[in-house]
C-alpha cells in the first residue's frame, strides 16, 4: 500500500504509474495514483497549455514514427519551429493563445494544421483549426478519401461528361453498373 501525494489516500501499488527503477532494480512508482493522475490530465486537457503540449506531442510522434504506414507521408517533414515537445508549446502558446482558447470556449479540441502539406512544420506554414475540420482535410491530403473524378463517354451518342464516381455515371445513362 502507497499514499498518493494528491488525494492522500493509501492504494494499492498497482494503482501507481511506474516511474523508472530504483538502485536495487525495483519499479519506481510516481507520487500520484492513477486516478489522480488522470483527473489532473482531463482538467489540463481544456487550458491552452495542456492543449498547446499535447499538439506537440503528437506532432513528434508523426514526424518520428515515418516507419508507421499511417505516418509515411511525414517522411522528409521536419520540425522547424521546435527542436523539443516544451519547445513547440511553447511556441503554439506564443502564436496562436486566442485561436487555441475560442476554439476551446466552443468546446471543440484544436488541431495543428499545415498549410502546404508538402512542406515542414514551420514559420507561416501552420494554423490553428478544430479538429473535426482537420480530420477530413488531412483524410483527402492523404489519399483516403478519393479526390479523383470519373471521365464517362456515352458511346452511341459520344457525349462525353465527368462524374464524381461510376455508380454515378451509370445511374446517369441508366446502365447497370458491371
Amino acid at each position: 500500500m502507497k499514499k498518493c501525494t494528491v488525494c492522500g489516500r493509501y492504494k494499492p501499488e498497482d494503482m501507481y504509474n511506474k516511474s523508472g527503477k530504483k538502485s536495487d532494480g525495483t519499479p519506481r512508482l510516481r507520487g500520484e495514483c492513477k486516478d489522480c493522475e488522470n483527473e489532473k490530465k482531463r482538467q489540463r486537457r481544456h487550458t491552452v497549455e495542456g492543449r498547446s503540449y499535447e499538439i506537440a506531442q503528437q506532432l513528434f510522434k508523426r514526424i518520428n514514427n515515418t516507419d508507421q504506414p499511417k505516418n509515411r507521408c511525414y517522411i522528409g517533414i521536419e520540425c522547424k519551429i521546435g527542436a523539443t515537445v516544451l519547445d513547440v508549446a511553447r511556441y503554439l502558446q506564443e502564436r496562436f493563445y486566442d485561436e487555441i482558447q475560442n476554439i476551446l470556449d466552443q468546446g471543440r479540441i484544436p488541431s495543428l494544421d499545415r498549410l502546404d502539406s508538402t512542406k515542414h512544420y514551420e514559420e507561416g506554414n501552420l494554423r490553428i483549426i478544430p479538429w473535426d475540420e482537420h480530420a477530413p482535410l488531412t483524410a483527402k491530403k492523404a489519399g483516403m478519401v478519393s479526390a479523383r473524378r470519373v471521365r464517362a463517354i456515352h458511346m452511341p451518342t459520344k457525349e462525353e461528361r465527368i462524374f464524381d464516381s461510376v455508380s454515378e455515371a451509370s445511374r446517369y445513362y441508366g446502365v447497370k453498373r458491371d
